[in-house]
């Protein structure tokens, strides 16, 4: 059996290997592998630009089947994000979870651990 390596099938694992990128930032953080603010400047931000370029690539050349994935992927991933905050933050606020998590992700983003957080840290976390 010949394997057939399209455009749409590179550009769909070139996404998927970028969407990798994020959820692995912080563990590799906390392992002290680079700082946050660092590799957040250095690698999130170049994959999230990356992942919207392939999302126009795919769009401009009508890879329809590249894009819905793509859609709904990002759709998929912000409803989850929205049920994990409902949850979290109730959580949180009942006394369940030590810290805040997001807020922590934000001061590790902009580099202000000693300092605390900002209004920018809490926008980015």
């Amino acid at each position: 059996m010949k394997l057939k390596l399209d455009t749409q099938v590179i550009l769909g694992l070139v996404a998927l290997a970028l969407a990798g990128i994020a959820p692995n930032l912080f563990p590799a953080a906390q392992a002290g592998i680079a700082k946050l603010s660092v590799t957040g400047k250095v690698v999130l931000l170049p994959s999230v630009l990356a992942l919207l370029v392939i999302f126009l690539v795919a769009r401009a050349r009508r890879y329809s089947t590249l894009v819905r994935r793509l859609a709904v992927g990002a759709v998929a991933g912000f409803v989850a994000t929205f049920g994990l905050e409902v949850v979290r933050i109730i959580s949180f606020r009942l006394g369940g979870m030590p810290g805040d998590m997001p807020r922590l992700l934000g001061v590790l983003l902009t580099d202000r651990f000693m300092v605390g957080p900002s209004l920018l840290s809490d926008i980015l976390g």
